[in-house]
Order: C-alpha cells, then sequence, then structure tokens
C-alpha cells in the first residue's frame, strides 16, 4: 500500500515535471515567444552562386540564373502556418527583365528556422543604361499564397547585398552626320563607337539602327521606320569597335511631303528583329544621339523625283491620278487601326513646270505647293489659282480619294 502511493506520487511528479518542460523548451528556445501567436521572418538574404567579383570594388557578379539563399525563422508563441517567399528585383527599374520566383515555406514551431534557395532568371540579351554597370538587389517578401503580409509585416521583406549581373552592357556614343541637310536616299556616312562595359558576357546578337524622331514621336508604326542598321560583331567585356558604314535615309524614315527637322539617333536592339519599324511589343531598344544635342538635329528633304514619280500637270490634258506618295510599310499583325492610321499618310503629288507671273488654276486645288527642296513654295488662293514668282518645277499635294482626276488651264 505505501509503495503504490509512493509509485503514484511518483508518476505525478513526473507528469508535472514533462509539462514544465515542453513549456520551458518553447519559450526557451532562442528567438521563440518574441511576439504572440506566430511570426516569419527573414532573417538572411545573399547570392549563393557568384561567378566572381567586380574589379576594384570586389562586388559579387551574379550569373545569368542565380540563385538566392535566403533563411526564415518563426519568432512567435504558436506554430506558422504554411506561407510563400516571393523573389523580385528590387526598385523601379534595375538594368534586367526577368522572370520572379515563389518558393513554398513549410510550418515552422517557434523559434525553429528554414533556409531555402529560389532561382531568378534573366530574360534580356543586352542592357544600356547609365553611364556604367550598376548594382541591384533582389528582393525576398514573405507571403500569403494570395498576397498580404501578416501582422509584423516589418520584417516579411529582405533585401540582398548588391550585385552586379553578369550580361553585358552595351554602350555607344554617336557622331553627328556631319551636314545640316540631307535628302531621302542621299548617301552619308553613319559613324559610332560601341562598347562592352559588362564584367563577363560577351555582348553578342545585337543590332544598330539608325532612326529620325520627330516632335517627341518616337519610331513607331504610325511615323517613322528605322533605316541603316548594322547587326555588330560580338563584342568581349570591356572591349570597344567603331563602326562606319554609307548609308542613307530611307522614304520610310521621314515625311514624303515636305522638308522637316528631325532627331537623328542610333539605337541598340536585339538583332533578331527583323521588322519595318524600330518599337514593337518583342524589341527592347536604347537611343542614343550626338553630343552636343544640337548636333543631333538633321533637315531632311524629300525625293519627289526618285520616291513619288509625280506626273506633270499639262493644259487641257486631264490626268487620272491613283495614291502614289506617303506609302509606308504596315507590319505583319498590326491591328486594324494601325493599318488605317498609315494609310493616312498617302497622297497625290503631281509636278507643274510653271512659268513666273502665269496664273494657273488646278482642280481639284492642292493642299501645299513645294519647291524641289521640299520647302512651302506658297499657299493654294482662293479658287486654286497658283501664280509663282520665279519659274521651275513645283510640286503639288493633294490629298482625296483613292483616285482622283486633275484639270490644268491657264488664266
Amino acid at each position: 500500500m505505501r509503495v503504490e502511493i509512493v509509485i503514484l506520487l511518483l508518476a505525478a511528479g513526473f507528469a508535472t515535471a514533462c509539462r514544465d518542460t515542453v513549456a520551458v523548451d518553447s519559450c526557451g528556445r532562442p528567438h521563440a515567444c518574441e511576439v504572440p501567436g506566430w511570426d516569419l521572418a527573414l532573417v538572411s538574404a545573399a547570392l549563393d552562386n557568384a561567378v566572381g567579383s567586380q574589379p576594384g570594388t570586389g562586388i559579387p557578379i551574379a550569373p545569368r540564373e542565380l540563385r538566392v539563399r535566403f533563411t526564415v525563422r518563426n519568432r512567435g508563441t504558436d506554430g506558422s502556418l504554411p506561407r510563400q517567399a516571393v523573389l523580385r528585383w528590387s526598385g523601379d527599374w534595375t538594368e534586367a527583365k526577368g522572370v520572379s520566383d515563389t518558393v513554398a515555406i513549410a510550418p515552422l514551431p517557434p523559434g525553429d528556422s528554414a533556409t531555402l534557395t529560389a532561382m531568378l532568371h534573366i530574360t534580356t540579351a543586352y542592357l544600356h543604361y547609365g553611364a556604367a554597370p550598376t548594382p541591384v538587389t533582389v528582393q525576398v517578401s514573405v507571403e500569403t499564397p494570395t498576397g498580404g503580409h501578416d501582422d509584423y509585416a516589418t520584417s516579411d521583406t529582405l533585401s540582398t547585398a548588391p550585385m552586379q549581373l553578369a550580361l553585358p552592357v552595351a554602350r555607344f556614343a554617336v557622331e553627328p552626320i556631319g551636314r545640316a541637310s540631307l535628302q531621302v536616299n542621299e548617301q552619308f556616312r553613319a559613324r559610332y563607337r560601341v562598347w562592352n562595359a559588362g564584367f563577363v558576357e560577351p555582348l553578342t546578337g545585337v543590332a544598330a539602327v539608325l532612326c529620325l524622331w520627330h516632335a517627341g514621336d518616337g519610331c513607331w508604326p504610325r511615323n517613322f521606320a528605322a533605316f541603316g542598321r548594322m547587326n555588330l560583331p560580338p563584342i568581349l567585356p570591356g572591349d570597344t569597335i567603331l563602326v562606319d558604314y554609307p548609308t542613307a535615309v530611307a522614304p520610310t524614315a521621314a515625311w514624303q511631303d515636305e522638308a522637316d527637322d528631325y532627331w537623328y539617333s542610333v539605337c541598340i536592339q536585339s538583332a533578331s528583329w527583323q521588322g519595318a519599324y524600330l518599337q514593337t511589343p518583342t524589341s527592347e531598344v536604347s537611343c542614343l544621339g550626338p553630343e552636343p544635342s544640337e548636333a543631333a538635329w538633321v533637315r531632311v528633304r524629300p525625293d519627289y523625283e526618285g520616291v513619288c514619280a509625280p506626273p506633270a500637270l499639262a493644259t487641257g490634258s486631264p490626268l487620272t491620278l491613283r495614291y502614289n506618295c506617303g506609302f509606308m510599310p504596315i507590319p505583319e499583325g498590326s491591328s486594324e487601326s494601325t493599318a488605317r492610321a498609315i494609310g493616312f499618310f498617302r497622297f497625290h503629288l503631281t509636278a507643274l513646270d510653271a512659268v513666273a507671273g502665269v496664273t494657273y488654276v488646278v482642280q481639284p486645288g492642292p493642299s501645299y505647293v513645294y519647291d524641289s527642296r521640299g520647302e512651302r513654295a506658297l499657299k493654294p488662293n482662293v479658287g486654286d489659282t497658283l501664280r509663282f514668282a520665279s519659274s521651275g518645277r513645283y510640286y503639288l499635294e493633294s490629298f482625296g480619294a483613292d483616285t482622283l482626276t486633275f484639270t490644268l488651264r491657264q488664266r
């Protein structure tokens, strides 16, 4: 009897000791029970597969498929629920485009940690931003499967130390055309320098194209096309190439009706893009003009005879003409609205060999009259009359139906 009582007392003591041990183990562990409930806190994040370091600074260089190792800890009093870690490029723009990665975080008891890895895949073929490669960071965030944060959001996000990317960095300098005025199809020399400011990868698969910009409009299908394309050879890290070749402004790269001022630049794009225009959803571009900026402006004159081949008007001889000028190529897969907008650039161009002091009547009346250099010669008078101070060939621009019949008489 006395032995049984002793055994029961010992058993009760052991049970109490076990309960006390569990409580002590839970909150006595390092980093446990720092907050009520549970909280997954990021305690470290770093590049895990550097391919070298940047000369001079020692900043690690990340490969095209970089691996980030991070540690997350439950600093609460309760076990955590399943969550996920999402990796993204930090900042508004990081000189690289890639895909984010998501890693599942299994439930963790209070004080426990888990070390996980995730991959980020850089998808750009080249870079061109700033005067030198800029270090970037990768941001790791703890989120619910549907997004959002917990009650202790300050510990849910952590960024790695700065790193350089192994991607090539295309930098270039552009020389002026060398003359203030050019005619469409007139040959000139394009001169620019391209170098690879990256540290690891050669610059490959890149083309340089020339472009004319007008009144803030870019080289996109409703405005202008690129021209003077040159596929560049591979450029090793730190190496420079000089490019010097003859080219000419394409008829699709400038307005074909009159002379105008354009901003001239050289643009770097992927060599895989073969479309008629510079900017497309699949084409990443970076452009630079000559320095100083005033040197980037050039006046481009149309090539009426070589591009539009305008027929000459003759007194008493009606002339029926379909659109003969202003055509621009419509990119494959263009929307109906884009194709229609490009069609708006079409016009009729006729020639008039005028004698000074003679009054001419052209019907239908032209919208604009230009001289041989594409400059506006005069404004048509009321009644469709034209009178020139100097003899010579003039060009009449007319809009309207696809087909128009023109008549000319003298008054």
